[in-house]
């Protein structure tokens, strides 16, 4: 379950977890599409953008790399470990955010939802 302020999502609950008990929290700069950080239980990770605003890499509150990202000329991503050579099939910090700083969602034919509303 999410919570939304309409465009952004908030916080993410698991199924039958209490109101103060966020699974995550999402903290956003000032414009839209800019996650600049995830909380969870176990760290605070910070999102880092490039000009078009896709997420490259994400750190974690220590500073150190957990993902790096690159894009293919139509969006699609490749997730990398740290080190930046070897792949990751799906990102082990469940990061949602990648190109454009849009959620990626591989149920959606394994595309960024850009604006679009899943129901």
């Amino acid at each position: 379950m999410f919570v939304s302020n309409g465009h952004s999502i908030l916080a993410e609950y698991t199924s039958g977890s209490l109101a103060a008990s966020p699974q995550r929290i999402y903290l956003y700069g000032n414009r839209i599409d800019e996650p600049v950080a995830m909380i969870d239980s176990t760290d605070t990770y910070y999102y880092h953008a490039d000009a078009s605003t896709s997420i490259r890499a994400i750190t974690d509150s220590s500073g150190s790399v957990e993902e790096l990202y690159k894009y293919s000329a139509y969006g699609d991503p490749t997730i990398l470990a740290a080190n930046g050579t070897t792949v990751r099939s799906s990102s082990n910090i469940d990061n949602r955010f990648l190109f454009t700083a849009r959620e990626w969602d591989d149920a959606l034919t394994a595309t960024s939802t850009l604006q679009i509303e899943s129901y």
